[in-house]
């Protein structure tokens, strides 16, 4: 995983902190992990929520947002993300919280802004105007990576001299079918960004099938590649198509 690449990683504090000590034995959120799309204001964006066998939870958006959840935050924003009305939002929290109705509203509306404007407004400070903590990359434990990046092939239309890749341009290579095995396992265990490198990894013919694939598992994908072969119809049309989220 490439240093800095996660720089804006939060911690929610405030309303919900307090309630972490009264939990009733209503069954908590099932964990792993969850994927969202919404589109509120115009501009969709991508929601991963993993949740951890404690209850606590990651919330990411775009794959380059990351805010870490206690157990009650992790419960208010599942609500939220799928759609949940509020009666549905206070029967569910006061079943597994001891908490009156009205501070359940206060607790959803302040949390439904915070994420919004996280997800819709990238140059307000979470720090300052929204009352989170920062927390430096690699200084909370996770249970798995955030990204995985997949060196599909050691192929390569370049032969530069800076290059770091050791292995033998005609490596052997995974096929399709299992290239998508991986693919599925890499969701199950709860990673939710997965990047397609090399080697020159578009000169894989099944690249724009794997980007498919996994896109329509749910991740967030990206691409390194040195950008020769973006010139071809065939992938240049069928890229935007899959959702292909970042090139470079």
């Amino acid at each position: 995983m490439a240093k800095g690449k996660f720089s804006r990683i939060r911690n929610f504090k405030g309303p919900f902190r307090g309630l972490e000590e009264r939990l009733s034995k209503a069954e908590a959120i099932p964990s792993g992990l969850y994927h969202f799309t919404l589109d509120e204001q115009g501009v969709p964006r991508r929601f991963h929520l993993r949740v951890e066998p404690d209850g606590k939870g990651l919330l990411t958006i775009d794959a380059s947002r990351i805010i870490h959840l206690n157990e009650t935050a992790t419960e208010y924003v599942k609500l939220i993300l799928v759609g949940a009305d509020e009666r549905t939002v206070v029967k569910r929290v006061r079943s597994r919280y001891a908490v009156d109705r009205n501070k359940v509203l206060r607790d959803l509306k302040e949390i439904r802004e915070k994420v919004l404007i996280l997800a819709h407004d990238w140059k307000i400070c979470p720090i300052t105007f929204l009352d989170l903590d920062k927390i430096e990359p690699f200084t909370t434990p996770v249970s798995v990576p955030y990204r995985m990046d997949l060196a599909l092939t050691y192929r390569c239309n370049n032969n530069c001299a800076h290059c770091y890749v050791e292995r033998p341009r005609n490596y052997p290579e995974l096929d399709t079918q299992s290239w998508k095995k991986v693919l599925s396992k890499i969701w199950e265990i709860g990673i939710f960004h997965v990047v397609f490198t090399g080697g020159e990894a578009t000169l894989r013919d099944d690249l724009v099938e794997l980007i498919d694939y996994a896109e329509n598992v749910g991740f967030v994908t990206g691409l390194l590649t040195n950008g020769r072969r973006l010139v071809q119809d065939s992938l240049m049309k069928g890229f935007p198509k899959r959702g292909l989220t970042m090139s470079r």
